[in-house]
């Protein structure tokens, strides 16, 4: 019979394997983390163990904001990074996810303020500066604040209002690189650093393209985007804590 992409009825093992995987752990191999190198252990399986024929991997990630215009410039700094010369068999993805987690944008404007002494850690409304020179009323300050952040969860979860229910999103961007190791098992000490200094070349240009607001993904940052692309229920982890990686347990 003729073939049809993975639909193929005379290979339903192939289909099997590609569209009906049987764990989640298939769909998400990161196995372990180094804080030095920034780099994932992928597809890891100890000798003697491995299953499948999918070889061993070292990845790393970095998060970039979305380019809201486009000029020959920032052209010539994108085939920069495409054109960054890669290992065989070496993987480069690129994701444009419209988050539902706000998280990163409220701490953040929320650690702005703080640090600016626009009102004290935990403060009240009704609270006044200690300086009789600063009349602000910190606490009513932070009340306003709040308020506003739970318009902003609200939005995030149900919609902006009645005539306007798209949700409140953080546009971000995601890349993902991923080598072979040659072996298929531990990787080498050369495997290492090429993959170190891929990584570097990679983080290079993404800040000379995006002007240096990148974010390089690490252990509990890479937990939080794949609960956030797989879970928007309410009682979704992610939307109730920071700090998702626990090291003792990886």
């Amino acid at each position: 019979p003729p073939r049809i992409g993975l639909f193929n009825k005379s290979t339903p093992s192939d289909y099997e394997q590609r569209m009906r995987r049987a764990q989640l752990s298939h769909l998400l191999p990161a196995h372990a983390f180094d804080e030095d190198s920034g780099l994932f252990l992928l597809n890891y399986a100890l000798p003697g163990t491995r299953g499948t024929d999918e070889k061993c991997h070292l990845g790393f990630g970095f998060s970039v904001p979305p380019l809201t215009g486009m000029n020959e410039q920032i052209l010539n700094k994108l085939e920069g990074v495409l054109a960054l010369d890669l290992p065989p068999d070496t993987y480069v993805q690129w994701l444009l996810f419209a988050s539902p987690d706000l998280n990163r944008f409220i701490r953040h404007t929320r650690d702005i303020r703080e640090d600016a002494g626009l009102w004290p850690v935990g403060g009240t409304a009704g609270e006044t500066s200690a300086s009789g020179d600063d009349s602000m009323d910190r606490g009513l300050c932070r009340e306003v604040f709040e308020r506003r952040i739970g318009q902003l969860e609200q939005a995030a979860a149900s919609g902006l209002g009645a005539s306007l229910p798209q949700r409140a999103v953080d546009y971000q961007i995601h890349v993902f690189v991923k080598m072979p190791v040659a072996s298929g098992g531990a990787p080498e000490e050369i495997e290492l650093a090429a993959a170190r200094e891929l990584r570097m070349q990679f983080e290079t240009s993404l800040q000379n393209t995006f002007a240096g607001r990148i974010a390089a993904h690490n252990a509990n940052s890479y937990i939080r985007l794949m609960q956030c692309l797989l879970n928007w229920q309410p009682g979704a982890e992610w939307r109730h804590r920071d700090e998702l990686y626990d090291p003792a347990t990886g």
